[in-house]
């Protein structure tokens, strides 16, 4: 016998992503009338999010961690009909439009947005010492590339 399949939790939209992008989807939605009445979920792994608006600030420790922060639950939360759901998307039925999480639960949505953020992917062909880049979203990120700078700078 198997187990009875969970119940879906059912949203107007669902953004998937809650850092900057989907933040800012969320925050284009409530611009409008129609928009402020609208369930929204909002799917995201944490509900912090390190925010890097210089990043060599960062690098140079002129900006402590702490201040860089993006507060994504209490940005989504703040909203009226929004939820924040903390959970790793783990695939998702476009056609049913309904994603599955982790956890097991499952979502379904009118529209769903992904709202993922960048990261350092640039077209190694093309530019000439791109195997020296290193991406900086992470704070572990930013640890390591301080330290690696701090080592070539070191006599």
């Amino acid at each position: 016998m198997s187990s009875p399949s969970p119940a879906v939790e059912r949203y107007d939209v669902l953004i998937l992503g809650g850092s900057m992008a989907g933040v800012e989807v969320l925050y284009q939605l409530r611009r409008k009338r129609r928009g402020r009445t609208l369930r929204v979920g909002v799917v995201d792994r944490q509900e912090v999010h390190g925010y890097i608006p210089l990043c060599q600030e960062r690098l140079s420790r002129r900006l402590h961690d702490a201040h860089a922060r993006l507060h994504t639950a209490g940005y989504v939360t703040a909203a009226p009909n929004a939820e924040m759901i903390v959970g790793t998307v783990t695939r998702m039925n476009s056609t049913a439009r309904r994603v599955f999480l982790e956890d097991g639960r499952a979502l379904e949505a009118e529209l769903i947005v992904v709202a993922l953020g960048s990261v350092l992917a640039p077209p190694a062909h093309r530019i000439p010492g791109v195997e020296g880049a290193l991406g900086v979203k992470f704070d572990h990120e930013a640890h390591e590339v301080r330290d690696r700078l701090q080592q070539l700078r070191a006599p």
